[in-house]
């Protein structure tokens, strides 16, 4: 999803350390027009966790810091729960820690999938407590091990974040659909098979992307946010777009989730009919480009963060150039007039080019990466 670097992974990730740092303290600055309020005192986390439940919830009704998390790429590579715990103790570090699990996207449902035949069974059980898929040969997590991870970050006070990429990145989904409807009927659903696009378009499209939904709805029940992707679709109008977005926002809206989503849908013609009550995680105005051309025209067309803060939305630095293990100079002098609406910021690991890099490695170089950040964002009221 999004651009990668195609550079080494482990020195990007020691270059960006230093670089994040600097970086998110500038955006993270207040201008000195806007006006300040005073935000009360802020519960220790060693009072927050003798707080019944509910006082708890109220409490965090507010933050009172900037949100630092951490989005963790678990539908091209495996993570395993051990894995995905470790990830959630290192944002419990930090007040208003999030991890956001990105589980699906074109290679694989990283997920188990009641609705598309994908069951955790002894059948397909590994000695290590993993499961496999047996026709696609992929890992996924089963809905037990999602409900303990659930049942750990609330313990760990720290927002577990599922992600369902749709419409675009569906192309895991769309291979489960033909596995188990046969290849016409998925071609039927999807907009671009190959590049795993559905067709919003379509009645069977939208009540597809609504299905799949349903099932992660329920699963995370009870869950504070739920990221429904929205980004890099190339086949749909600007019209089915925005319904897209209202549609989804207004089916997890009741069920009691606060809705995330990409910035990519989002245009300046359409801004005004974009639901306040979403947070947007921005990631690039013109989607990393390279051609400039394209660049200019999305630039022109899609909503800047700007414009989002104008709107009133609430915004997540998610920014690919310093946040995506991809450094520039492009928006690394870059700088915000105001950081009004800004909930906060996250680091993104994409893994799909770290075959050879360990768990290991691959955390500890990530952790150096994320509390650089976080220190940073979590200094500022």
């Amino acid at each position: 999803m999004k651009s990668k670097a195609k550079t080494s992974f482990v020195i990007a990730l020691l270059i960006l350390a230093t670089v994040a740092a600097a970086v998110v303290y500038s955006l993270s600055q207040r201008s000195s027009t806007v006006e300040q309020t005073v935000a009360p005192p802020t519960p220790t986390r060693e009072e927050q966790s003798t707080a019944t439940p509910t006082e708890t919830e109220e409490r965090r009704e507010v933050p009172t810091t900037k949100q630092a998390g951490i989005n963790l790429d678990c539908a091209r590579r495996y993570c395993s729960p051990k894995e995905l715990k470790r990830y959630i103790d290192l944002a419990a570090e930090y007040e208003n820690g999030f991890v956001q699990i990105h589980l699906t996207d074109n290679q694989s449902v990283g997920v188990e999938s009641v609705l598309l035949d994908q069951r955790a069974t002894d059948k397909n059980r590994n000695a290590d407590g993993s499961y496999t898929n047996l026709k696609t040969n992929k890992k996924f997590l089963s809905r037990k091990q999602l409900a303990d991870l659930q049942s750990y970050a609330k313990r760990k006070q720290v927002e577990l974040v599922p992600e369902i990429d749709l419409p675009a990145h569906a192309g895991g989904f769309l291979q489960l659909a033909a596995l188990k409807y046969g290849r016409q009927s998925a071609l039927e659903i999807a907009a671009d098979f190959e590049e795993g696009e559905l067709d919003i378009s379509r009645a069977s499209g939208r009540k597809f992307a609504e299905d799949i939904y349903a099932e992660y709805a329920d699963l995370f029940a009870g869950n504070r946010y739920f990221h429904i992707g929205c980004d890099e679709l190339f086949s749909a109008s600007e019209k089915d777009k925005l319904a897209f977005i209202q549609r989804t926002t207004s089916f997890f809206e009741a069920k009691g989730f606060t809705v995330r989503l990409w910035n990519d849908f989002i245009t300046k013609k359409n801004l005004s009919a974009i639901p306040k009550s979403v947070e947007v995680t921005y990631w690039s105005h013109d989607g990393d480009t390279e051609d400039d051309d394209e660049r200019d025209e999305r630039r022109r067309i899609r909503a800047s963060l700007p414009d989002l803060q104008s709107r009133g939305i609430s915004v997540l630095n998610y920014n690919s150039y310093y946040l995506y293990f991809i450094p520039s100079t492009e928006n690394v002098n870059s700088k915000l007039a105001t950081n009004k609406g800004i909930l906060g910021a996250a680091i993104s690991v994409w893994r799909e080019d770290s075959d050879g890099v360990s768990d290991d490695e691959l955390y500890q170089h990530a952790s150096r990466f994320y509390r650089a950040m976080a220190d940073k964002v979590t200094s500022e009221k």
